[in-house]
């Protein structure tokens, strides 16, 4: 069987486009949505499921070993039918996390060249996480996939509020590009609290938010 996490993160800032997303998964894969990577469901051995989230991906590999974890960019990546939208060259720049392994970044790029966009690189500013990497992990993170978070730990340096609002502030001035996209929760909500453009890579995808000018 092929299930979808959808984040509850994700589907609450993004309605519309989860709803997109659980609709093209259906169609295309025959995928069943499930609901929160924390709750109790019926998963076997060898099953796929299918995630938008690093946090979700780290919780079901540490509670689902046996099946096979994919990202929904895997899928779009394998579908020769998929309608990408065409950004007509608008420039954007990328906001990596620190998160995300050389293959998700390198497909982050890969998709953003099929939509048409000139990509902006950010020069002086390392990968981060929005304000994840500056708190604590949480109990529930901990209970949740102890063994990521435990490796997790060694690159967190816990901030108070003012030390991270000025971080974000030197991250927002990094950017020579104003319309800055994100694929991951943590490193978009940062976004949204900067005076810039800010999208999340789905909803480019899937509901052409990228016309906005």
């Amino acid at each position: 069987m092929i299930y979808y996490f959808p984040s509850c993160q994700f589907h609450t800032a993004h309605p519309e486009t989860s709803a997109f997303i659980k609709a093209y998964l259906k169609r295309r894969w025959n995928a069943e949505t499930r609901g929160c990577c924390r709750s109790s469901w019926a998963i076997q051995n060898n099953d796929l499921l299918i995630i938008v989230c690093l946090s979700c991906q780290a919780i079901l590999k540490e509670r689902f070993p046996a099946c096979s974890i994919v990202t929904i960019y895997d899928l779009l990546q394998q579908d020769a039918d998929f309608h990408w939208p065409d950004a007509q060259g608008q420039a954007i720049t990328i906001q990596d996390c620190a998160r995300a392994d050389t293959h998700l970044r390198t497909q982050v790029r890969s998709i953003l060249r099929k939509m048409n966009f000139t990509i902006h690189e950010t020069a002086h500013f390392t990968p981060t996480c929005g304000t994840l990497l500056m708190n604590p992990i949480s109990e529930r993170n901990w209970r949740s996939a102890p063994v990521y978070f435990k490796a997790l730990e060694d690159r967190i340096t816990i901030l108070d509020r003012a030390e991270q609002q000025k971080l974000l502030k030197i991250q927002a001035d990094s950017y020579s590009e104003r319309k800055v996209v994100a694929y991951c929760n943590s490193c978009y909500q940062a976004l949204c609290s900067m005076n810039i453009e800010h999208f999340h890579l789905l909803d480019l995808i899937f509901t052409n938010k990228q016309l906005i000018s």
